[in-house]
């Protein structure tokens, strides 16, 4: 038998020491790795597979870092392919995209890095993660936690629903093996091997794969250095190692590639284990050394989610396309290096123990740092795309506002306002506008196309033609406008200023109704008088009865896990009033207030970690601080032609250690729901049996009652959108969205539901989150698609309206203010509504051209043709290293249209590069 080892350390770059610290001590990791290496003590080394690292080391000690680079060149230390070690969940495929883009792009700047897709901290992964992968040519990976139980061999094929694989390993025993730093008598040494493997005979052991007579077991563990006397302990493993009938076992140093390259010499993956989807069970977390899936980290600091979900969009569906566009029509500069150093701000707050929100609260106040600096950029991004398109339309320049706002002074002679969509979906609906003035005495009240939110005066500063600053005063108007026409994919159109001319000035209000609250063409909005929130299809003719109400139930647990306490039941909010917010022709909004008595928190968590392990009933009133009466505001909004009721929900949190949700009601029981996870949808089923009656065994984690979602899931004929709330429960007639989890301490030894401890039990502050929140989410009815007998599933017409309704509700125009008008189609046309265009990036650096998405969001192969309104030489269909896979011809005889036929595959998410004239 052999035995493959590989020599690590895993590097949190923060958790429970801030970013600095660990910096430091890096640092000195490497140059110990390195000093090894040259006296021979150390035969390789993998430097945990993120190459931000290397940055992190070269900004501070550019030496060390050449030296370094010698010999990750020589392949004695292994880097890559990841960019950071990021969470899966918790981000967007398009993130997980660039962090392996950013990370093999670094790594290609040094003659050897490791192509294994190496995740081995994980909280949980994602389906889509072969899919991306392979794209990137990558077709092998480690992982570890929320691994099911799998027969015959660590090793399995891991597949996405459009049937990309990779040949994966599981690590059995994890990653955390440290028994060469802990153990300096020898005989021990091999009495902690044999532990850890968890057997003498090494041939059961779980990491022990059969066909190769071998196993794969890593040595090292998060921020470990390598021990003194590393040489002297491996020599001693390899005389003394035997099997249980005496034969010497080999114990050989390896990296990654080379393991895989035994495994694919072997030609044993045809008959390996199939798993589809995503691995996120904590059901088999003992048989992997305890790899717990930590799952309430879905709703730890749920502002950091809310904050990555803004800059993810901001990003990728504003700043990237609307450059794009530019470039594409008024010939401006793609600014490339400024957009990747954005990237990288967001990138550098989505490793796992980052966005999780399961460090310390030093780490999360520099992560909101980063995110203030990344959408400063971001905004000045978006000011310069919006200031370089008048400039290249006007003759006079008009005065800019100049703090990163869309401000624009409209004295001057513009006579249009410009509408730019950067996202897939054709809209007409109300956007968010603001402008100054210095004279609002014609400005109308009501226009069929406007509508005034307010209007504030206000000292600003401004940028002059001359570009030097001007400071003056201005009255600062907010509010509402719609395009007169459907606003095509990536398309731009102009409209008349409508308070210039001031037609149809006494338009009257389209959406108050007398018998609703509000309503729209699509719904009317009700309340009774105890508060109960219904909704009126009126293209169904059905009315929804979804009461939305908030449930507040004390959370023991920690940053990790919601833990419950016996007998506490759920608070329940209560409804107080509800006030017209907004009445226009456009948007009519209404507040609606609510009071809830949440618990102030717990006094005595000592207490509460003993009644575990003893049994004992727990005193809840010896325990809990008196209730606090919390005010929560949502602001409930219907826009003209949008088919979706927007939620906006404001309150001050008060209370510590608790768990709030927001509850919506279904006109149905169901166990089902269908979740929305980067590019695949998937069925997830709800056991009402979950909720924990006793605590788990030692090593055991409690099956979750939550489930995972990017942007919208469905139950029954529902659908639910958020914006960065990625954790909801589906349970009988309830759907149930976590919209905070209050926690005062980073790990919990033990608790009722997880045993044992998944960090250092340090009290925090922070993560209770006592402060001023907003979160934003939404509701829309579908179509019956759904078949009521088999109560679920994804069919393509449920598909194509989920997605399409999605991105109505995160898509925003982009304004501008011009005095000629400015018409230009969509840019990217399909016509087959079950291909959905995802993005568009450029293509390099130059912006020579531009690369876009597409994805088969149904289960049936596709020929669709796509168009693309603009002078291409050539659209070529690509991987993620930009290796061309196959081109297309021009169908089309029109010098400003490409026209191609392409297939999809079921669920294929395909990448096309068109090249410019």
């Amino acid at each position: 038998m052999n035995i493959y080892y590989y020599l690590h350390s895993h590097w949190d770059r923060e958790w429970y020491l801030p970013f600095e610290s660990y910096r430091l001590n890096l640092i000195a990791m490497v140059e110990d790795v390195i000093n090894k290496i040259k006296t021979g003590e150390l035969e390789s080394f993998v430097l945990d597979g993120q190459v931000i690292i290397l940055e992190d080391i070269q900004e501070i000690d550019e030496s060390l870092y050449k030296e370094l680079k010698t010999f990750i060149d020589s392949g004695k230390i292994s880097i890559g392919p990841w960019y950071v070690l990021g969470d899966q969940s918790l981000v967007s495929g398009e993130s997980i995209i660039r962090n392996l883009d950013f990370g093999l792009k670094i790594c290609k700047r040094y003659d050897n890095y490791s192509k294994v897709g190496y995740c081995p901290d994980t909280f949980g992964h994602c389906s889509d993660l072969p899919r991306l992968l392979n794209l990137f040519k990558i077709t092998t990976a480690v992982v570890w936690r929320g691994m099911p139980k799998i027969l015959n061999y660590p090793l399995f094929q891991w597949r996405s629903y459009d049937d990309s694989t990779v040949t994966t390993l599981a690590l059995a025993h994890g990653y955390y093996n440290t028994l060469l730093n802990e153990n300096e008598n020898m005989a021990e040494v091999i009495k902690a091997f044999y532990n850890f493997c968890e057997t003498d005979d090494l041939t059961q052991a779980k990491s022990y794969i059969a066909p190769i007579d071998a196993a794969l077991l890593p040595f090292g563990g998060d921020h470990t250095f390598l021990p003194d006397n590393l040489k002297n302990k491996i020599n001693f493993l390899k005389e003394n190692l035997k099997d249980n009938k005496g034969n010497k076992i080999n114990i050989t140093a390896t990296t990654l590639n080379d393991f895989f390259k035994l495994i694919s010499k072997a030609k044993i993956t045809h008959k390996l284990t199939t798993i589809t989807g995503e691995l996120r069970s904590n059901e088999h977390a003992l048989a992997y050394k305890r790899a717990y899936l930590l799952y309430g980290v879905l709703s730890t600091r749920i502002y950091l989610k809310i904050l990555n979900r803004k800059l993810e969009n901001l990003i990728f569906k504003t700043i990237e396309p609307l450059f794009v566009i530019i470039k594409l029509y008024f010939d401006v500069t793609y600014p490339f290096n400024q957009v990747n150093y954005l990237i990288k701000l967001l990138l550098r707050n989505q490793p796992h123990d980052s966005i999780c929100g399961c460090s310390i609260d030093t780490v999360h106040r520099e992560m909101i740092i980063r995110y203030e600096k990344a959408f400063d950029l971001a905004l000045a991004l978006k000011q310069k795309a919006i200031t370089a398109i008048m400039e290249a339309i006007n003759d006079t320049k008009p005065y800019l506002y100049a703090a990163n706002r869309n401000y624009i002074d409209l004295n001057s002679t513009l006579k249009y306002v410009s509408f730019i969509n950067t996202g897939s979906v054709a809209i007409r609906s109300p956007q968010t506008i603001e402008f100054c003035l210095d004279n609002i005495d014609s400005l109308p009240k009501n226009h069929k196309n406007f509508q005034i939110k307010n209007i504030k005066k206000e000292y600003s500063l401004f940028i002059n033609e001359n570009k030097l600053p001007d400071f003056k005063d201005s009255y600062i108007v907010s509010g509402y406008i719609m395009p007169s026409k459907e606003v095509g994919s990536y398309a731009i159109i102009s409209d008349k200023i409508p308070w210039k001319d001031n037609i149809d000035s006494n338009h009257k209000n389209k959406t108050k109704a007398n018998s609703s609250i509000i309503h729209n063409e699509f719904y009317e909005l009700y309340l009774s008088k105890t508060g109960d929130l219904s909704i009126y299809d009126k293209y169904k003719k059905k009315k929804y009865k979804l009461k939305h109400y908030f449930e507040s139930q004390i959370d023991a647990g920690d940053t990790y896990n919601f833990d419950f306490l016996p007998g506490n039941k759920p608070v329940k909010s209560e409804f107080s009033k509800y006030v017209i917010n907004e009445s226009g022709s456009l948007v009519n909004s209404v507040d609606i207030y609510y009071k809830i008595k949440i618990p102030g928190g717990i006094k005595d968590f000592e207490l509460v970690d003993q009644s575990i392990e003893t049994d004992k009933n727990i005193k809840l009133d010896k325990l809990i601080y008196p209730s606090i009466t919390h005010e929560i505001v949502v602001t409930v909004t219907l826009k003209q032609n949008t088919p979706i009721v927007f939620f906006e929900t404001k309150w001050q949190n008060r209370s510590k250690d608790h768990r709030l949700c927001v509850v919506f009601k279904l006109d149905q029981n169901t166990n089902k729901s269908i979740s929305h996870n980067h590019f695949s949808l998937i069925e997830r089923e709800h056991n009402s049996n979950n909720h924990i009656k006793k605590p788990v065994e030692l090593g055991y984690e409690s099956q979750s009652d939550k489930s995972v979602c990017e942007k919208f899931f469905i139950a029954a004929d529902q659908l639910f959108l958020n914006n960065g709330l990625p954790e909801y429960e589906v349970i009988n007639d309830k759907v149930k969205i976590t919209l905070l989890r209050a926690v005062s301490r980073l790990s919990a030894k033990r608790l009722f539901t997880r045993g044992g401890g998944a960090g250092p039990p340090l009290r925090l502050e922070d993560a209770n989150c006592l402060n001023e929140l907003s979160v934003n989410y939404a509701w829309s009815s579908l179509n019956d698609y759904l078949d009521k007998d088999s109560n679920h599933s994804i069919n393509n017409e449920l598909a194509v309206e989920a997605y399409k309704k999605s991105a109505l509700y995160e898509n925003k125009l982009a304004i501008t203010y011009l005095t000629e008008k400015l018409e230009k189609n969509s840019l990217i046309k399909s016509d087959d509504e079950c291909i959905h265009l995802l993005n568009i990036l450029p293509n390099n650096d130059k912006c020579s051209g531009f690369i876009f998405r597409a994805l088969n969001i149904t289960s049936i192969d596709k020929e669709v043709n796509i168009e693309i309104n603009y002078s291409c030489q050539s659209v070529s269909l690509i991987n993620l290293n930009d290796e061309v896979l196959e081109k297309y011809d021009n169908l089309s005889q029109t010098p400003d249209l490409y026209k191609f036929k392409i297939k999809f595959k079921a669920y294929e998410l395909l990448n096309l590069k068109c090249d410019y004239c």
